[in-house]
C-alpha cells in the first residue's frame, strides 16, 4: 500500500491539476537544453505530494523516458532526493517516484 496517490495517467486527472503539472513542466518542453539543476528542480516540483510514473513524466517534460530515468531519476533516487513507489522492483515499468 502506497502512502501517497500514484499518477500514471494524465487523462484521469481533473483539468485544473493537470494544467498545474503541465505548467510546472513547461520549461522542459519549451527548451531542448536545460541545466541539470533546473531539470532536477522540475522533477522535485512534479513529484511533490504524489508518485509520478515515468510515462507521465515523459509526456509532461517532452523528454524520452530512458533519458529521464538514466540522467535524472536514478541519480536522484541514489542521493535520496526521490524515492521509489516499489523499492523491491526498481526496474518495474510501472515504477513511480516521489520526494523522499
Amino acid at each position: 500500500m502506497l502512502d501517497k496517490p500514484f499518477i500514471d495517467d494524465l487523462d484521469v486527472l481533473n483539468e485544473g491539476f493537470r494544467n498545474e503539472l503541465e505548467a510546472l513542466a513547461a520549461p522542459s518542453r519549451e527548451h531542448r537544453r536545460l541545466e541539470a539543476g533546473v531539470m532536477k528542480e522540475l522533477l522535485v516540483q512534479l513529484c511533490n505530494g504524489h508518485y509520478l510514473s515515468v510515462a507521465v513524466m515523459e509526456i509532461l517534460l517532452g523528454r524520452k523516458a530512458q533519458s529521464i530515468r538514466q540522467n535524472y531519476l536514478k541519480p536522484m533516487v541514489d542521493s535520496k532526493q526521490l524515492k521509489l513507489a516499489f523499492p523491491n522492483k526498481p526496474n518495474s515499468p510501472r515504477q513511480g517516484y516521489t520526494l523522499s
